[in-house]
């Protein structure tokens, strides 16, 4: 039985083994020199998790593009994803950077999210 605040996260990460990543979280806007909006990061920290390759039926069930690479991130702590924000925040694991872009705000209950990235550079 689960028990709210019991963070099952922090439960599976002792028996998986947390995997670290970069986690950009994004400050604001500004523009750039030809006048066009860039978003702005904080520098990069590194947290823990798990990150997990997005299987294809999730594709066609949320309407993703094929032509992209998506992971799923667990991870104990709140990002902001680019639904809740102008921006949103970025990780950097494996030598790819995402943009986070559809989370389950798990944080206020449970202490974890879990969030869909999507790849948007080498890093």
């Amino acid at each position: 039985m689960s028990i709210p605040s019991s963070n099952l996260l922090n439960t599976a990460l002792s028996i998986i083994a947390p995997v670290p990543f970069d986690y950009y979280q994004f400050t604001h806007r500004s523009v750039n020199a030809i006048g066009l909006y860039e978003s702005v990061y904080a520098a990069p920290r590194q947290l823990y998790g798990s990150i997990q390759a997005t299987a294809r039926s999730v594709y066609q069930e949320y309407g993703l593009d094929f032509q992209k690479q998506y992971v799923t991130v667990f991870v104990s702590a709140d990002l902001i994803d680019i639904t809740r924000s102008t921006s949103g925040d970025q990780i950097e694991w494996n030598g790819r950077r995402y943009q986070l872009v559809s989370d389950m705000p798990w944080f206020p209950i449970d202490g974890w999210i879990s969030v869909l990235a999507v790849e948007v550079a080498p890093a």
